[in-house]
């Protein structure tokens, strides 16, 4: 963990705001040059939900933060031949997460963080096989957590619940991304609403524990951390594996215990059955395909 910034946080401090000081993180290379000007909405959305003015209009007159397109193209699908989204398969799985050398990181995993994941399975009542099969999915083990500024993912995303926002942002995406105008308009607001409410969660957090905002990436969609947890999880569901006072889910202990107590809330238990497991696994993505690849791991792993 950055020393210099950990002990700014006393342990006092909401110990959830030090995800964000917990990795050395340096600014990803830009996600899509645009129009800074097309974040206004959101700026001022912030400001009017009493947010600091002063604090707001500064951190939206950086460079560094900006309308970005590509960061949040992913969230509109390429169409196929009749226009509509490709239907999901029922028996699709990440194969790249099954072969033999993944499988084999996974044990590895397992061996060298035995006592923590044993620990968190005997605590929350999650099996360590499926704890080490999320990580495994969500970013390899943590070598992949994310190149996207977060602020510009959420802003961005958030931004298209201004009418003339969406509509630039229709103009720029690429005909195999565009549906019909109707469809883009719905999953647009819908998806703006959920991204504005991340954007306070990631603010507040940030804000409170004094780093820079446009210092942090992530996922596409604003997830951090080794278990890529979005920023309206991590007080609620963050946990300090390691008792240092601190949630840091750059941090193998903690990022264990996170994604355990995670399952645990979201109704796993001990036993569980297939169906029910699937379902779990659902609410920490919602793609069928991971949900079978994470349970397909979790059984290649029985008995390591």
């Amino acid at each position: 963990m950055n020393t210099n910034i950990k002990r700014l946080l006393s342990i006092t401090v909401i110990s959830a705001l030090c995800l964000f000081c917990g990795y050395s993180i340096s600014f990803a290379a830009n996600c899509g040059a645009g129009d800074s000007g097309l974040l206004a909405s959101v700026k001022n959305r912030l400001i009017a939900d009493g947010y600091d003015k002063e604090t707001i209009e500064n951190l939206y007159s950086k460079p560094a933060v900006e309308f970005s397109p590509k960061c949040i193209m992913l969230f509109f699908p390429k169409t196929i031949s009749t226009g509509t989204p490709p239907p999901p398969s029922k028996t699709s799985m990440h194969e790249q997460f099954l072969t033999p050398a993944a499988i084999a990181k996974a044990k590895n995993f397992i061996k060298t963080n035995r006592s923590t994941l044993s620990n968190a399975e005997q605590q929350y009542g999650v099996d360590l096989q499926v704890i080490t099969a999320i990580i495994l999915v969500e970013t390899g083990f943590g070598a992949n957590t994310g190149s996207w500024p977060v602020i510009n993912s959420l802003s961005t995303l958030a931004a298209l619940g201004d009418a003339d926002t969406r509509k630039a942002f229709w103009d720029m995406m690429p005909a195999e991304r565009k549906h019909s105008w109707d469809y883009y308009e719905s999953r647009a607001v819908k998806k703006s609403e959920w991204a504005y409410g991340e954007l306070k969660a990631f603010l507040d957090l940030a804000i409170m524990a004094g780093v820079q905002t446009e210092t942090i990436t992530g996922s596409y969609a604003g997830a951090v951390g080794i278990p890529q947890f979005m920023p309206s999880n991590i007080l609620s569901l963050g946990r300090d594996g390691d008792n240092d006072g601190f949630i840091d889910l750059f941090n193998y202990n903690d990022a264990i215990f996170s994604v355990a107590n995670y399952f645990r809330e979201s109704g796993w238990r001990k036993g569980i059955d297939y169906d029910r497991a699937f379902n779990v696994v659902l609410r920490y993505n919602k793609s069928g395909t991971y949900a079978r690849t994470v349970l397909e791991i979790a059984n290649r792993l029985k008995g390591v």
